[in-house]
């Protein structure tokens, strides 16, 4: 029974990750056509476009017919070495160790882009270092926009790497409850 349950885990996780990978492609380049430039254009900043990106609510996992939960804070000033804040996800639907659901968290920041110009919304993406389900060594992108208050159309999408492979892919477009705020000024 356990040998089955893993084997049913492994054929998800594959499916899951054959869909991000094509899905993975096509929204962000359709939505981002302006993030290389507002990249380049601050590389001489410690933060590339520092701002502040706080957000919470749910999204659908519509590959398993669940929902996951976030919630985020991170801020970064012009002067800071690294960004500051956490990132809380949890797919209620699958564990990636032999657990449900899957808690990710995240306290290691890396990097934080904000941008608002050229876009009819305000967008952001961070990264850093997390734990899923208390075991370290994975990495996580994130990907917001917040179009409309409260919350209305807001998008946010998580992508989870071990090494540089990508383990996990989960998009809400728009998500189903909660908020995101983009500051573009800390």
């Amino acid at each position: 029974m356990r040998s089955n349950l893993r084997k049913e885990k492994v054929v998800i996780l594959g499916s899951v990750l054959l869909i991000a990978i094509f899905a993975a492609f096509l929204p962000f380049a359709l939505r981002v056509p302006t993030l290389a430039k507002s990249l380049t254009a601050s590389a001489n900043c410690a933060c590339a476009c520092p701002g502040k990106v706080t957000g919470g609510g749910q999204i659908a996992i519509e590959c398993r017919d669940g929902k996951a939960s976030f919630g985020f804070n991170i801020v970064c000033e012009r002067s800071d070495p690294a960004p500051k804040g956490e990132l809380e996800y949890v797919d209620h639907t699958i564990g990636m160790f032999d657990t449900a659901p899957m808690q990710v968290h995240a306290h290691d920041m890396l990097s934080l882009a904000v941008w608002d110009k050229e876009t009819p919304s305000k967008k952001a993406r961070f990264t850093g270092e997390c734990t899923i389900d208390h075991e370290s060594g994975f990495t996580f992108e994130v990907y917001v926009e917040d179009n409309d208050e409260p919350g209305k159309d807001d998008v946010f999408t998580i992508k989870l790497f071990e090494g540089s492979t990508q383990i996990y892919y989960g998009e809400g477009d728009p998500i189903l409850h909660g908020n995101i705020q983009i500051h573009k000024k800390p």
